[in-house]
């Protein structure tokens, strides 16, 4: 079996996992999840955030992003361009946003948008659909994570229920390695960078 078709059986599973969730659940586990990703000392001093907006069954982010603008942070969210690449636009506010092609509210991509400087981003937040305890991430399958992040040296977290770790992610060349993972239960750190 490749490792294209090991990581699709492992998206279908994990996607089971997350549709037995409740509501309710989710909602609690987001604000455990929430309040552990503020409590990191690499949160409350990065000034530039990068950060995803949720979606479906992702860990809620839009408190998050709330709090982040309070405390006056550069906060940027990722937008597919035309051209399938990914870039990461400054939102403040008063950013209009509006449904991608993947139905996820993206920032408005303008002629007065502030593209990130990828070497100014302090911190990365960002979604997955698996994990495994050694911080290697399984996304969606597009790569878009992979590239972007990949070209930053920004401390990258992932926010995840516990339902979504498993016993060994598949990993190829591109994939990117993760500095922690967040879930409800507990931190998972591959390095000092708290």
């Amino acid at each position: 079996m490749t490792s294209g078709e090991k990581k699709r059986l492992l998206r279908a599973e994990v996607k089971e996992r997350l549709s037995a969730f409740t509501d309710s659940q989710r909602a609690d586990a987001s604000s455990a999840i929430a309040a552990a990703l503020k409590s990191l000392g690499v949160f409350k001093a990065a000034e530039s955030v990068f950060i995803y907006n949720s979606f479906g069954q992702e860990p809620y982010t839009h408190g998050i992003i709330k709090d982040l603008l309070k405390q006056d942070k550069k906060v940027f969210l990722p937008i597919i361009k035309p051209d399938g690449k990914m870039v990461a636009v400054r939102i403040n506010a008063a950013t209009v946003f509006q449904k991608n092609v993947y139905g996820i509210e993206e920032p408005l991509f303008g002629k007065n948008t502030e593209e990130a400087d990828k070497s100014q981003i302090d911190l990365a937040v960002i979604p997955l659909l698996a994990f495994d305890a050694a911080l290697n991430r399984l996304g969606r399958g597009k790569g878009y994570y992979d590239r972007y992040l990949n070209e930053t040296n920004a401390v990258k977290i992932a926010l995840a229920f516990s339902v979504q770790e498993i016993p060994s992610v598949p990993t190829d060349a591109n994939d990117i390695g993760l500095d922690a993972v967040i879930t409800e239960k507990e931190i998972f750190f591959g390095s000092q960078k708290r």
